[in-house]
């Protein structure tokens, strides 16, 4: 966290979603991916929401402990709102591309917590024009659904 602090003219950091802890290790996009596949039907495993817990709220929540965050009511409740819209848009048959974003938006959430930063949201709307509704209609909802 240093090195973001280093440059007192930074204004912005983007932050990816968490990759592999080690070589067995899944990354938390796979692992969203995997959530959405459970929330949609279309794969066997854990419930939906014991499987979120256990893997992607309690990777975040390990992160939040290991860099000393301040608050786990804030990330606890990201992780909850992530959870629902996930849920949501998985059994309504949309893209799993929203649940993988997630991964990204929590860590930002959380980076700008530890580093005392205000997280800045995707514009709503976004500057980018939306894909056309009858390309692809899960993109469109999953591009205007906030974290």
């Amino acid at each position: 966290m240093g090195l973001l602090h280093a440059d007192e003219s930074r204004r912005f950091t983007i932050v990816s979603a968490p990759g592999k802890r080690f070589d067995d290790d899944i990354k938390v996009t796979d692992l969203l991916y995997q959530a959405h596949d459970i929330a949609a039907g279309n794969t066997e495993g854990p419930a939906y929401e014991a499987f979120f817990d256990d893997n992607i709220g309690a990777r975040y929540r390990e992160i939040a402990t290991t860099l000393g965050a301040s608050s786990s009511a804030e990330l606890d409740a990201d992780l909850e709102a992530a959870k629902g819209n996930i849920y949501d848009m998985a059994v309504q048959g949309d893209s799993p591309d929203f649940a993988a974003s997630r991964g990204e938006a929590l860590c930002g959430r959380l980076v700008a917590d530890l580093l005392g930063w205000e997280f800045v949201r995707s514009p709503s709307p976004s500057p980018f024009p939306p894909p056309h509704p009858s390309a692809h209609p899960p993109c469109a909802r999953a591009a205007t659904t906030p974290l």
